[in-house]
């Protein structure tokens, strides 16, 4: 299997605050890989906007640039390029399932193999510290990202429904939450 070409697409509500961050988080971690690229979207995102103040500063203390970054829509044309797509909420998740069904097997949480919320709460006009945190959550999550990006392409549809394996190596538990945990998969 080829892991050629990989193109992540990380996604929020209106690409200005967290799928921006985690977009140019993630080049930052993966700067050496050229076969890997990487760009950001959101459900309720219009065009060229810019990053939110408070997220363009937090990441400009590290030395990460956000300045001339601008939002975009999710569209299927973006859905369709993506390889990995890695989502801030369930209910991120749950809206790509209810408008983009067919691309849902390329969907996961950000947060994927962290125990209790994985969502990544939405920072929007509360202050620099919150965005802090929110950068800080999504930088955590950056090599497990980065990890199932170069171990495989994202499953089919079909075995998103039953391949719990990537679930099994994060959580021992993971067996007897199975079927909770695909029930819920599928709520709206």
């Amino acid at each position: 299997m080829s892991l050629r070409n990989r193109h992540v697409l990380f996604v929020c509500t209106g690409n200005v605050c967290r799928s921006p961050m985690a977009e140019a988080l993630f080049r930052r971690l993966a700067a050496d890989a050229r076969d890997i690229t990487a760009e950001s979207a959101g459900l309720s995102a219009g065009k060229g906007q810019p990053a939110s103040r408070d997220a363009v500063d937090v990441l400009a203390a590290e030395g990460v640039e956000l300045s001339k970054f601008r939002s975009q829509p999710v569209t299927e044309e973006l859905l369709e390029k993506a390889t990995h797509i890695f989502v801030m909420t369930e209910d991120h998740r749950r809206l790509l399932d209810l408008f983009f069904p067919e691309f849902i097997h390329k969907v996961r949480l950000l947060r994927f193999d962290e125990k209790g919320t994985p969502d990544v709460p939405d920072p929007i006009g509360q202050g620099r510290a919150v965005y802090a945190e929110c950068k800080r959550s999504i930088e955590q999550a950056m090599p497990s990202v980065l990890r199932i990006i170069n171990q495989k392409p994202m499953t089919t549809s079909e075995e998103s429904r039953t391949d719990t394996s990537i679930l099994a190596e994060t959580d021992p538990r993971s067996e007897e939450h199975t079927s909770e945990l695909q029930s819920r998969q599928y709520l709206v």
